[in-house]
């Protein structure tokens, strides 16, 4: 019977994990930027056209419009800490795997769980970002033909008794 190379299984466990979420953070990054971007475009583009039945509130429209940046800068930062954290998770498993002091593999697991922190923030502000941004949106064009009623059936007229 084979004996079990704890060496050998730790440097191939390092090696799939790194590239299984390598794969997972760039496509999650490349969603969030995605997201937030088409929507700024696609709110520009909406805001933009010749007259539109519905006109966006100028403060909403740019209030939305800066949620969606911090949207993609926010998700760029995310795809930059997660990468420094998939570097320190990848050190730490060369250094189980005996390639690195074990010194050194202590640290980056260290360096890595308070990245994980900030890649957990970046991804929620990106995210509540952009809904947000839809949410203002969204408001502002369901509000207005109700606002419109209601300045139709009460004028702004006050009759003082």
């Amino acid at each position: 019977m084979a004996e079990f190379d704890k060496t050998a299984y730790a440097a191939e466990r390092g090696l799939e994990d790194t590239k299984a979420a390598n794969a997972t953070t760039q496509a999650t990054g490349q969603i969030l930027i995605l997201i937030n971007g088409g929507a700024s475009t696609a709110t520009l583009t909406f805001a933009a056209a010749g007259s539109p039945p519905i006109r966006i509130d100028q403060l909403v429209l740019g209030s939305s419009l800066i949620l969606f940046a911090l949207g993609v800068i926010y998700a760029t930062k995310y795809m930059g800490y997660q990468g420094r954290r998939l570097e320190d998770w990848s050190t730490y498993w060369s250094a189980r795997a005996g390639m690195w002091p074990d010194e050194m593999g202590a640290s980056a697991r260290d360096r890595a769980n308070d990245l994980d922190k900030k890649v957990g923030f970046a991804f929620r502000v990106s995210v509540i970002s952009f809904v947000l941004g839809v949410t203002f949106l969204g408001l502002d064009i369901i509000l207005q033909p109700i606002v419109s009623l209601i300045k139709v059936s009460y004028p702004t007229t006050h009759f003082w008794f």
